[in-house]
């Protein structure tokens, strides 16, 4: 039943009324038990749908109240935006008439938990336009204007403050691509990119978090050239912000800094035949390269900008052809330092490096110490000595599973949580934790050549860590949560309620602060997917069934 509260942790808490004899014997039950998976209450969310309906996307507001989801008829006849409380009750539909044959329905929620964009061809089956509606409901705003025939709204974002969004046209006809920037809540249009010719367009716009500016890159078609160019984000003059490129000359990826006074770009800017790193203000100037000198052949990989925007982090064979290492260096372009230690003969760092949110480590996968094996290493930002953390677990290194992380930092810089080979089984994996500072491991799954793990997360807290698992059950697949910091399998947590046999849990997000869990699955009914909430607890002992 919607609305309806499935609680099935079992724990025991003796009451100050209950005998003595009661107590011994509680005690002694007690003493005999093996810790074994907890479960806690969960809700059912998504309301009593149509049989041929299933739950296909959602989100979890910023303030932490509602869940917009959308609902989906299974032979895509229709699309449905809702809104639900966390507490449950009926479900409130945000968009217009479901569109029987829509495309698509895309939506993003406003940062201050207001307002819901939404992306539909609601009104024109098959042009997809923009709509903006308040999060409790009433009245859809269109938020594009009138379009040209055989053009459609093909992307849009949201500004962190919540006052404005952007979005891009396409005019398929002539093959161009615009960028408009408009109030949430209605208002006129203003183009923010010049003038465009056939077969020129923007594409890859970006907001700067303090929500002032608008990154975006244009095709120029007569030099044959990408630019990178930064404008008001209310509208206003657009200023390019690389060098004078030469003919065929490309700016192929960029980044805003976390406090919006820089933008990091990868460019053939010096020389057609290398791609440089280079910082420039984001109201425009000189440009600064950051990395090494490279020769013709050589290229920057990846980079990364560090959250308190002071350095940049890139992986590059500035040094030896083909040898990929990592190095740090100021947003200014001064300090540079190479991180990695030295490396085996034909050791490479990988394209897999991430920085605290502290801004004090950086954590990379590596075969630094013996060819082919990798494994994970950390090091101050600012350069030091690299330790290995991975305590001689060989990192399982596959490119090839789509939506699987390699590893993750937890959000207080504390802990890094990566899949390493079983050191027992031949080819079984596990899950394990590490501290950044190589002081500690500690193995969060067991048996793993029995189960299924994949899309792990570390929750906000940076507790506990939630995973998908069959190893309890094969039939079904289960969400499961075990502590950060402790070899965890004796103390697992299943957040999902009981599954139908073949159900499976097969998304969730973390509500503020990781307090509860959404989740989508097909619990109660086989192949029928809907949405659910399961709120914060405390890991119990159970008795085993």
């Amino acid at each position: 039943m919607d609305g309806q509260k499935s609680c099935q942790v079992c724990a025991f808490r003796p009451r100050w009324w209950a005998t003595a004899s009661t107590i011994l014997a509680l005690v002694v039950l007690l003493a005999s038990v093996q810790p074994v998976q907890a479960r806690r209450c969960n809700l059912k969310i998504s309301g009593e749908m149509p049989e041929d309906w299933d739950v296909s996307g959602y989100e979890v507001s910023p303030d932490g109240l509602s869940v917009i989801y959308t609902a989906e008829q299974w032979w895509g006849e229709g699309f449905g935006l809702f809104r639900v409380k966390l507490t449950g009750g009926p479900p409130v539909k945000l968009n217009g008439a479901l569109g029987k044959g829509s495309r698509r329905l895309t939506f993003s929620i406003s940062p201050d938990g207001q307002w819901v964009v939404y992306w539909d061809d609601q009104d024109t089956p098959g042009v997809l336009e923009l709509y903006s509606v308040p999060i409790t409901g009433g009245m859809r705003i269109k938020l594009n204007s009138e379009l040209a025939v055989g053009a459609e709204v093909r992307g849009f974002s949201i500004s962190p403050d919540s006052q404005r969004v952007v979005y891009e046209v396409g005019q398929t006809l002539e093959d161009v691509n615009e960028l408009f920037s408009t109030p949430i809540f209605g208002g006129t249009p203003i183009k923010l990119n010049g003038d465009l010719v056939e077969g020129e367009f923007v594409w890859d716009a970006s907001i700067s978090p303090d929500s002032q500016r608008v990154v975006y890159l244009t095709y120029q078609r007569a030099a044959d050239i990408f630019n990178l160019y930064s404008v008001p984000t209310a509208g206003g003059e657009s200023i390019k912000l690389d060098s004078d490129l030469d003919e065929g000359g490309v700016v192929s990826n960029y980044r805003i800094s976390p406090d919006s006074q820089r933008v990091v770009y990868l460019a053939y800017q010096d020389a057609n035949d290398v791609s440089e790193l280079y910082s420039v203000f984001l109201s425009g100037g000189t440009p600064v390269k950051l990395n090494g000198d490279l020769v013709e052949g050589r290229e920057i990989r990846r980079f990364l900008i560090s959250p308190d925007s002071l350095r940049v982090v890139y992986l590059a064979d500035q040094q030896n052809d083909d040898i990929f290492e990592l190095y740090s260096v100021l947003v200014t372009g001064a300090a540079r330092v190479k991180l990695n230690g030295s490396l085996v003969s034909s050791g490479d760092v990988t394209t897999r490096f991430e920085i605290s949110q502290d801004s004090q480590r950086v954590v990379y996968a590596a075969d630094q110490r013996v060819n082919g094996v990798y494994e994970l290493f950390s090091v101050p930002l600012a350069g030091g000595t690299a330790l290995l953390i991975s305590h001689n677990r060989q990192l399982y290194f596959e490119y090839e599973v789509p939506g699987v992380p390699f590893f993750r930092i937890s959000a207080d810089g504390q802990y890094a949580v990566f899949y390493a080979w079983d050191e027992i089984y031949p080819d079984a994996v596990e899950l394990c934790s590490v501290s950044t500072d190589g002081s500690s491991i500690y193995i969060l799954t067991y048996e793993m050549n029995r189960g299924l793990y994949d899309s792990f997360n570390i929750n906000p807290s940076s507790h506990t860590v939630e995973f998908r698992s069959n190893l309890v059950d094969p039939e079904v697949t289960n969400l499961v949560q075990a502590p950060i910091n402790r070899d965890s399998y004796q103390w697992w947590n299943q957040l999902n309620g009981w599954l139908v046999e073949g159900g499976g849990v097969t998304s969730w997000e973390y509500g503020p602060g990781g307090n509860y869990v959404v989740y989508r699955a097909d619990q109660e009914v086989d192949e029928k997917f809907e949405l659910y909430v399961t709120f914060d607890g405390i890991f119990l002992p159970l008795v085993r069934r």
